[in-house]
């Protein structure tokens, strides 16, 4: 859910040359069954054929390089599906992990430059406020044979169109009254249930699909204490690229006072002083930060610490509800036989990434169903009809039927 902000954090490193210069995006927009990368994954090729991100397990990046060489003459959006299932000699070729199928929108950047200006400028402060948007990708236009409709350049359609927040909405290209009012009326009700979805619409005698993304901030996570153990947790959240604040001061209320009510999706306090942990739970959980309080609290020390941090609380006239309490995990982290510092720094990451995503962090193996939350999918009833309008564009085994999931 935070790839927009990884984009947005990408876009603003200048490139050190000219051959580091952005030449075009690469998003996963559909998917159905076992694939690597989920919607939303974002890939960036440089002038130089250099990527960063990814989109695959390293299967797909070849030839999508290879499609962006032939782009660099005749910028256009293309629609690229791969089919795993296929026995297709060029998709065996491509040797996919994976036996699912994916469809990759990739846009010049030349056709889409003042829409990643207006998103860089639009995203930060929607973020801010909200901490949560929903963005619109169009990837298939088609005339309703109805309508009998012609679209003189329907690649003006194809892309990140808008941007909808709990109360805004930005348009990142110009669109017709009516089409953007049934994408903003789709993109609320994604919005609503914080489920990024592929949907279909039919308004102005033409047929949109556009992957509807659910869109957070970078994780967010603050840590309290000043021990070595402290390495290797924020080494790896970087690694992760999550958003980290280290309070190391032996005077840790001050020191979060002074945040001004930041927000952050989690905390761990491994400060090793039961008094100084006792401050600090007392600043995080008093009436007038609420608001501010974390989803994931980890406590390092034993079960009967932390329950005695919660009696001396409570007769400070602290007394944690049930719901706060359940914000609460300590010990922290899960139980993957942690001993040395790093692997108990992964433990706990571990844990707060499956609170954060509300999955119970047990043994994939023992998971009935798709590893994966189902949330799109959509029929493509003549396999290439979705590339109709985007001249040239190519279709890997274009006979792939995406089905309803």
């Amino acid at each position: 859910m935070d790839e927009l902000a990884r984009l947005i954090d990408s876009l603003s490193v200048q490139p050190q040359s000219a051959d580091d210069k952005l030449f075009a995006i690469a998003t996963v927009v559909n998917t159905k069954g076992s694939v690597y990368r989920r919607p939303g994954a974002r890939m960036l090729i440089a002038e130089s054929m250099k990527v960063k991100g990814a989109v695959s397990a390293g299967c797909l990046e070849r030839d999508i390089i290879a499609q962006c060489e032939i782009l660099a003459d005749n910028p256009r959006p293309l629609l690229l599906t791969y089919d795993g299932e296929s026995a297709d000699e060029l998709i065996f070729g491509l040797r996919l992990g994976c036996d699912g199928i994916v469809q990759i929108l990739v846009e010049p950047v030349a056709l889409i430059q003042q829409s990643l200006d207006l998103l860089q400028m639009s995203v930060p402060d929607l973020f801010s406020r909200n901490r949560k948007m929903a963005a619109v990708t169009v990837f298939s236009v088609e005339p309703l044979a109805a309508a009998g409709a012609h679209l003189a350049a329907p690649e003006d359609l194809i892309g990140t169109v808008l941007l909808v927040g709990e109360s805004e909405q930005i348009e990142l290209k110009e669109l017709a009254p009516a089409i953007k009012k049934a994408l903003f009326k789709e993109a609320k009700a994604v919005l609503a249930c914080m489920q990024s979805s592929v949907i279909k619409c039919e308004v102005d005698g033409i047929s949109l699909k556009a992957f509807v993304e659910i869109c957070l901030p970078r994780q967010s996570l603050l840590v309290f204490g000043a021990g070595q153990d402290v390495v290797p947790l924020l080494k790896i959240a970087e690694v992760l690229g999550w958003r980290t604040t280290h309070l190391s001061d032996r005077n840790f209320v001050a020191a979060y006072e002074s945040l001004n009510g930041q927000l952050f999706d989690g905390c761990v306090i491994m400060t090793h002083d039961y008094e100084a942990d006792k401050l600090i739970l007392q600043s995080l959980f008093k009436q007038n930060a609420q608001p501010y309080l974390p989803k994931y609290i980890g406590i390092v020390g034993p079960k009967r610490r932390s329950q005695k941090l919660f009696a001396e609380l409570a007769l400070l006239g602290i007394a944690l509800t049930a719901q706060q309490k359940a914000r609460v995990f300590s010990p922290v982290g899960l139980d993957i036989g942690a001993e040395r510092p790093e692997e108990i720094a992964l433990s706990i990451l571990a844990e707060m990434q499956a609170v954060r995503t509300e999955h119970s962090g047990a043994l994939l193996k023992d998971k009935m169903g798709p590893i994966h939350s189902a949330h799109v999918g959509l029929s493509i009833s003549d396999g290439n009809s979705n590339l109709k309008l985007l001249p040239e564009s190519l279709a890997i085994n274009s006979s792939c039927n995406i089905l309803d999931v």
